[in-house]
């Protein structure tokens, strides 16, 4: 879940190097599917789950908006967990962007229901991103936006070999300041505070 009693802002992280990435299964009783039509409307129950949106039908939107133009991207990079019950446990894609004013591979759209955080999901999900990444023979390496509110997520990434971003201010990016370095460190010193303080209670 998000921790929205910490101070929002958006941040960046590359992964120049995507290799040596761990092995991460799903655990028994999950299922992997790729997208098929009709998985929107999971996907906007989802996203709402999370938080990402306030509700089913602004997800909906975005997701009609945002990735069902590109249908044959959505069939072979969009990933879809199924719990032993039968209903959306995660979700992520291996989409594009520009952001760096070129197109580069973007991990996007990574949820995993409350339900279901904890059990290794998130893991499992960015090692079939890498593992599709180098499959389809990308080149100029990954990133993928998020936030400080999700801090916890941004602890996983790092595992699999994403950096924090700390440089000129990207193309389309919306700071909250006139000072986008500025606030990307302060943003990242936030992030490892917290995480900081969560190896002290472990």
């Amino acid at each position: 879940m998000m921790d929205k009693t910490v101070p929002f802002i958006g941040v960046l992280m590359t992964c120049q190097d995507p290799t040596g990435y761990p092995r991460c299964p799903l655990p028994a009783g999950y299922e992997l599917r790729m997208y098929e039509p009709g998985m929107e409307k999971d996907w906007a129950e989802l996203q709402v789950s999370v938080e990402h949106m306030d509700t089913f039908d602004e997800a909906l939107a975005r997701f009609n908006e945002e990735l069902a133009p590109d249908q044959e991207t959505l069939r072979n990079r969009a990933f879809f967990v199924y719990g032993p019950d039968g209903s959306l446990a995660a979700s992520a894609i291996l989409w594009y962007g520009n952001h760096f004013g070129r197109t580069l591979a973007r991990v996007h759209w990574v949820a995993v229901a409350p339900r279901e955080q904890g059990k290794g999901l998130c893991k499992a999900l960015m090692t079939v991103i890498m593992d599709l990444y180098h499959k389809n023979n990308l080149t100029g390496g990954l990133y993928l936006t998020s936030q400080t509110w999700s801090y916890k997520a941004l602890n996983i990434y790092r595992r699999f070999g994403f950096k924090p971003y700390i440089g000129p201010k990207p193309s389309g990016w919306k700071p909250t300041t006139d000072d986008f370095e500025q606030e990307t460190r302060e943003a990242w010193n936030l992030i490892e505070q917290k995480h900081k303080a969560y190896r002290q209670q472990l």
